[in-house]
């Protein structure tokens, strides 16, 4: 699986017409990997979020999970009220640090950003992983049949 699709989930059922229709919706493994998701869909830079058009689309997917009264996981609501409250803290005046002598501003997506970048690293590894279990299989069936054609007895 690559990184920049996610697994898809398809609903199907019959409307008032006995007409099937399908609604595919992608599955995430959690709130980190919907937003991260989110981010690459938009080609923005992990370290300059545009929250409020994040939020949009976060709250929208969610309303799409309720609506289809797929069972919201409280991972991603604690999530939607993170992104939520980044937004609110956007909007007040910013804060300077108390514990440095710079005038240097506060960024309220400092942490979910940090958060973000190590995430996707583990996400990347376990692609990698992946990768190698599957070239390591690979590889053993290869020599697993090339062993057992050299052992068949020759007819001679």
């Amino acid at each position: 699986m690559s990184l920049d699709s996610a697994p898809t989930l398809v609903l199907s059922d019959l409307d008032d017409d006995d007409q099937a229709y399908e609604v595919k919706l992608e599955a995430f493994t959690g709130p980190m990997d919907l937003l991260l998701h989110l981010i690459r869909k938009q080609k923005v830079n992990i370290y300059d979020i545009p929250i409020s058009l994040i939020v949009r689309q976060y709250l929208e997917y969610l309303s799409l999970m309720k609506t289809l009264n797929l069972s919201m996981a409280g991972d991603f609501l604690v999530m939607a009220s993170t992104l939520l409250y980044i937004k609110s803290r956007m909007l007040l005046p910013k804060e300077v640090n108390p514990e440095s002598d710079e005038e240097e501003v506060l960024d309220p997506r400092s942490e979910l950003v940090r958060q973000l970048v190590e995430y996707e690293r583990f996400k990347e590894a376990a692609g990698s992983l992946v990768a190698r279990e599957r070239q390591d299989r690979k590889s053993t069936r290869l020599n697993s049949s090339h062993t057992d054609i050299s052992r068949m007895p020759s007819s001679a």
